[in-house]
């Protein structure tokens, strides 16, 4: 939900207080570009970082419309979020959504692989 523009900054304000508070309850957003060193620490190797193409998360120009169904769906579930935003929360949401299906919507999000492995690899 980071590095979507444009959204005004109340809109972004308000969903960094919501990756705050769910990083505190133990889901962290920004967790792919932390993968390698929290995989290496747990006594995994790890034998390659991909950064791949996704088209709901990271993409630039207009979401397609099974897209912007998935995220209509994702923000039906983000009871987190819904507190956060209190009676903003219908407009966070539609302007979140506009923005996806705007000509000049530009992503900076990027949705990372780690491949690891734990112990011997028997080929």
């Amino acid at each position: 939900m980071f590095g979507h523009d444009p959204l005004s900054a109340r809109t972004t304000s308000l969903l960094t207080t919501w990756a705050n508070a769910a990083r505190a309850a133990g889901y962290d957003c920004l967790m792919g570009r932390k993968l390698r060193d929290h995989l290496q620490s747990s006594g995994f190797t790890v034998s390659r970082m991909l950064q791949l193409e996704d088209q709901e998360l990271s993409f630039s120009g207009p979401a397609r419309p099974d897209v912007l169904d998935a995220w209509r769906l994702r923000f039906s579930r983000m009871g987190l979020l819904r507190d956060i935003c209190g009676p903003n929360f219908d407009e966070v949401r539609e302007e979140f959504l506009g923005c996806l299906m705007r000509a000049d919507h530009n992503s900076l999000a990027k949705v990372y692989c780690c491949i690891a492995n734990k112990g011997r690899v028997h080929v």
